[in-house]
């Protein structure tokens, strides 16, 4: 049976690393066919994941997170952007960037720039993105912060489709298809797909079954499996963190 393992949508594997191993072994050994989708801010800190997989046969797609918001009260403990750049050519298995999310009257499109840059120079031409949704618990937290923030759950209209543009562009001018996850938005180039979709099911050299439904807000196909669907803590901190309110 394929299965597409994830590590994680929930916390910072890095800081798991051996639950991420012991658990993808467990699923080798239970007869599944695996790939593994390693999300993280933290890349450093996850190669060992990467490093495992690869010797016990498994293909990594690696999806680097970097919002160019790192040492701020946003991000108080994700490494700097440039740090984490340096290490993309560590990376010989199929890697996309994510930019995600982008937070309008924050997020800087010129140190955007730079990130999309120096992953382009690398090889990457695949980056993910979306626009921060405001739940109830961030917008609190924002507030406390004296940050700028919607009322509504998502910003407005124009506001999102200004910052997908914004990005848009970057990655047009650097050879790079921007995606995007769980925005309802129709612009010109903006591919609109999850992030277990069948561009990973065939990245990591897996069959994807037939009929299996999507989710219908971000397009992702449920069958995926979170090797960390359990762990409450992300030692991240990230303030805009969906997860907040259960940690």
């Amino acid at each position: 049976m394929n299965k597409l393992l994830v590590a994680s949508e929930y916390t910072e594997p890095g800081f798991y690393v051996d639950r991420v191993c012991e658990g993808l072994q467990r699923e080798l050994d239970s007869g599944h066919r695996c790939g593994l989708l390693l999300i993280t801010k933290n890349l450093e800190m996850s190669l060992p994941i990467i490093d495992y997989a690869t010797n016990v046969g498994v293909t990594v797609l690696t999806h680097v997170t970097i919002t160019g918001l790192s040492g701020t009260v946003l991000e108080p403990s994700t490494p700097g952007w440039e740090d984490t750049c340096s290490k993309f050519r560590l990376l010989s298995g199929p890697t996309v960037l994510r930019v995600d999310p982008l937070i309008p009257g924050i997020t800087d499109f010129h140190t955007i720039e730079q990130i999309v840059r120096r992953a382009g120079e690398c090889g990457i031409t695949r980056c993910r993105t979306s626009v921060i949704d405001y739940y109830p618990f961030v917008r609190d937290k924002f507030q406390k912060e004296g940050l700028p923030y919607s009322n509504s759950f998502q910003p407005p209209l124009n506001v999102r489709i200004e910052v997908l543009s914004n990005l848009f562009c970057i990655c047009e001018t650097y050879g790079m298809f921007l995606e995007s996850c769980a925005e309802n938005i129709d612009l010109p180039g903006l591919l609109k797909v999850g992030c277990a979709s069948c561009h990973e099911w065939r990245a990591l050299g897996l069959d994807l079954p037939s009929g299996v439904p999507k989710r219908r807000e971000c397009f992702c196909n449920i069958t995926k499996y979170d090797l960390l669907r359990h762990e409450p803590n992300c030692p991240n901190n990230c303030l805009y963190c969906y997860w907040g309110k259960f940690r």
